[in-house]
C-alpha cells in the first residue's frame, strides 16, 4: 500500500542523516551538499537513492513504483512513463513477455 511504501522510505530517509550545507571542497565553486562530509560510500548511495525515490514518488505519485510484470523477473522499477502505465522494468522483459504471449496464442 502507499502507507507501507511511505513507512519504508521514511525509515531509509531517517538513516541518511542528510542536512544541507554549502561546500567548495574541490575549489570548483560553491554548491550544495545534503550529507555529512564523513559519511561512507554506502551511506551516500543509500541517501541518494532514498531522496531520489522520495522525490519521484511525491512528484509523480506513490503508484509510480512497481514490480516488473514479467513472470520470471523480480526487479522493481520507477515508472517514468508519461502516462504512468509502465509494466516492465525494461525493453528486454517487455519483448520477452510479448514473444511468450505470441507463442502461447499461436500454439492454441
Amino acid at each position: 500500500t502507499e502507507n507501507d511504501r511511505a513507512d519504508e522510505l521514511n525509515a531509509l530517509l531517517a538513516q541518511a542523516s542528510a542536512y544541507p550545507r554549502l561546500t567548495n571542497h574541490a575549489d570548483d565553486g560553491w554548491h550544495m551538499h545534503y550529507r555529512d562530509p564523513n559519511i561512507g560510500l554506502g551511506g551516500v548511495i543509500r541517501a541518494l537513492v532514498s531522496v531520489g525515490t522520495a522525490l519521484h514518488l511525491t512528484g509523480r505519485g506513490m503508484s509510480r513504483l512497481d514490480r516488473c510484470a514479467a513472470a520470471d523477473c523480480t526487479l522493481a522499477f520507477a515508472d517514468t512513463s508519461r502516462t504512468g502505465r509502465q509494466r516492465y522494468c525494461g525493453t528486454v522483459c517487455s519483448n520477452r513477455d510479448a514473444v511468450r504471449r505470441h507463442r502461447a496464442r499461436a500454439a492454441s
